[in-house]
């Protein structure tokens, strides 16, 4: 977020709840006036130049390091330094501020005539700014990333807290361009709050708690992939993984064109697998489907459901080819579970008639086949067979019958249905030798 438009976010709060970032000067002031008048070359209307506010505002901690006043001077600092896009500058400042006496300060602003909510605003502003500052300067690999990936995340959670005390005490406004901007900010900032929060728990690993913050931010920005992926990403890595958060939410970031998105589908296809005990190739029209309907719901329905490896196995161990056709040309849950279980699947010694055969430029022979008397009957082959072995079968003509073994690799539903196997082997003596040329040999 640019720096203007994160003070402007702080200022219209200010406004709404009539505070003033500004010193008053009590009855009893804990301050003398050249304290004071020194304090006030660090405000911005004293001082409209950030740059030289800076400057000021260094003076006057130099001279003044133990003054009452720091508790509006730390938030100048901090605001002025965003401002010139001096993030590690604003991130101390912030912290000089939290490090002040709570209650000393919470006097102070009260004998400045701030009441409760509006001391809770000042305590605010700094910390979404060291939010926005930690989210835009925040690096890896540095000596000191621990301390400021925990520390980010205890003002995070910080400001999240006062966030959502703040927003509900304040009503917003009843004109309906100030009411959007007013939720618009409020979004924006509980999202940067999250982010920080997400952050620094998928650094230190604890999906769970990215999970979780993520899964907050996702409500907020549901369009947004990078969040989508984050969330689904974290939900797979956990001890115990959320599959149905975790698969649904890639998919959501595949539909909203997360970047690399080929390499995210091909990972979502190898979780689904893996997930499920199928090969690759039997999940991918399952993850087509589920990109298609998560692209319509940011969380998935409550209807949606995910066949488990359990279920896949018991079919398994019940697999005849009576039960794939049927089942297959059920439809349905039935068709779905059916295909999990077959596809890749060895089918045993099989026997059909040859009903049509056919050879591709690479001389593999494709068998079109009927195994059932229906499919004999109407010539039309139910089972399609791409053979391996032995070579001779290019021989096999229409009518013929053999026995075969083949893997399930695919199947169709129109114009007539059909199984498709690949790997297939024909027994050899099914195989009509070709009758030789010349006749009988000599004797």
């Amino acid at each position: 977020m640019k720096a203007r438009t994160a003070w402007l976010l702080l200022v219209g709060l200010a406004v709404l709840l009539g505070t003033n970032p500004a010193a008053a000067q009590g009855q009893r002031s804990p301050y003398g006036v050249e304290e004071f008048n020194t304090y006030v070359e660090t405000t911005p209307e004293q001082t409209p130049d950030p740059a030289a506010r800076l400057q000021a505002i260094e003076a006057f901690l130099q001279k003044y390091p133990e003054s009452v006043l720091r508790a509006f001077v730390y938030p100048n600092q901090a605001s002025t330094a965003f401002q010139l896009q001096r993030y590690p500058l604003c991130l101390q400042a912030v912290d000089n501020f939290m490090a002040m006496d709570r209650d000393q300060v919470a006097g102070f602003l009260q004998q400045s005539n701030l009441n409760a909510t509006q001391i809770d605003t000042h305590y605010f502003a700094p910390l979404i700014l060291y939010t926005y500052s930690f989210l835009q300067s925040f690096r890896n690999g540095t000596p000191q990333a621990d301390a400021l990936a925990a520390r980010g995340a205890e003002r995070a959670r910080q400001g999240l807290e006062l966030h959502q005390k703040l927003y509900a005490a304040v009503p917003p406004p009843a004109d309906p361009a100030a009411r959007k901007q007013f939720e618009d900010d409020k979004l924006r900032q509980e999202a940067a709050f999250r982010k920080v929060l997400a952050f620094v728990a998928y650094r230190k690993k604890d999906y769970a708690v990215a999970a979780r913050e993520l899964a907050g931010l996702v409500r907020l920005t549901p369009n947004d992939p990078t969040t989508n992926y984050q969330l689904g990403l974290s939900s797979l890595q956990q001890p115990t993984p959320d599959y149905r958060t975790g698969i649904w939410h890639v998919a959501r970031a595949i539909a909203l064109n997360v970047s690399k998105k080929e390499d995210v589908k091909e990972y979502l296809t190898k979780v689904m697998s893996a997930h499920q005990q199928v090969l690759p190739e039997c999940a991918a029209d399952q993850v087509n489907d589920i990109i298609a309907a998560a692209a319509q719901s940011a969380e998935p329905p409550a209807s949606w459901r995910l066949v488990s490896a359990a279920e896949v196995n018991a079919v398994r161990d019940g697999l005849t080819l009576p039960r794939i056709f049927n089942d297959l040309k059920t439809g349905g849950e039935t068709e779905h579970l059916i295909w999990l279980a077959s596809c890749g699947s060895e089918l045993p010694e099989l026997e059909a008639e040859v009903l049509a055969v056919s050879q591709n430029p690479d001389n593999l022979v494709t068998l079109a086949v009927a195994v059932t008397q229906e499919a004999s009957d109407a010539k039309q082959p139910d089972i399609e067979v791409r053979v391996v072995a032995p070579p001779e079968a290019k021989n096999l003509k229409p009518g013929d019958f053999i026995h075969f073994t083949g893997t399930v690799s695919g199947y169709q539903k129109e114009p007539y249905f059909q199984l498709k196997l690949k790997d297939g082997k024909v027994k050899a003596e099914d195989i009509p030798k070709p009758a030789r040329r010349g006749g009988a040999a000599a004797r």
